[in-house]
């Protein structure tokens, strides 16, 4: 069986604007969009990451936030037994925890009440 260590999470960009003549919006958009990397040989040693892009808002509201984060796993086990799917159930929760995590820091930073993210469709697809 696979087990995956969380070996690094870093924020590849960050974009932030804020328009103040613009009304505040009720509800802005949020949305994720993620990749997995998963190495392709199994006879090779090789990380998991995980590539996760955020935005909140667009360039049209009064605030826009986007936020690319990278996530690597380190990999114990064999590796023949890698798979997108154990992958995918085993990385990407923990991949969206830092994200989520990031968001709070990156929001309190520029000043704003720490932002907490919505559950997305893509953690139900993830298990």
């Amino acid at each position: 069986m696979i087990h995956f260590n969380l070996k690094r999470h870093s924020v590849k960009e960050a974009s932030f604007l804020e328009n103040l003549e613009r009304a505040r919006k009720g509800n802005m958009n949020v949305g994720v969009e993620g990749k997995i990397i998963i190495p392709q040989n199994p006879a090779q040693p090789g990380d998991v990451t995980i590539l996760l892009k955020m935005r909140l808002g667009s360039k049209d509201d009064c605030m826009y936030l986007m936020l690319q984060t990278v996530t690597v796993f380190e990999m114990q086990g064999p590796r023949e037994e890698l798979n997108e799917t154990s992958a995918r159930r085993e990385c990407f929760p923990a991949a969206m925890a830092k994200l989520r995590e990031t968001v709070r820091q990156l929001t309190e930073v520029y000043g704003m009440t720490p932002l907490e993210l919505p559950p997305f469709a893509e953690e139900n697809q993830a298990g």
